[in-house]
């Protein structure tokens, strides 16, 4: 039987593609984090927890946000009106 490698990367020969056997995001984020990882501030992070749209726990002292709740507020937010310019002379 053949061992598998040590490394956490695995390289395809054939495609020169890199399989990787870490999760592709983190599980979870400190505000902070969320911060940083959104754009969002602090202060709208809170807002949006004290209405009821993004749930925050706890891991000891430290509050998380976990991942998969922050993408859903991020893709429940409105999406942005596009503005024509009328002195746009560009054609596509």
């Amino acid at each position: 039987m053949g061992r598998t490698p040590s490394s956490k990367n695995l390289a395809d020969k054939s495609s020169g593609a890199v399989i990787s056997h870490q999760p592709s995001h983190r599980l979870a984020y400190s505000i902070a984090g969320a911060v940083h990882a959104t754009g969002l501030s602090r202060t709208r992070l809170y807002q949006l927890a004290a209405h009821g749209k993004l749930t925050l726990r706890r891991a000891g002292r430290r509050t998380v946000i976990l991942a998969d709740d922050l993408e859903a507020v991020i893709r429940s937010l409105p999406l942005a009106p596009i503005r024509q310019h009328s002195d746009d002379t560009t054609t596509y």
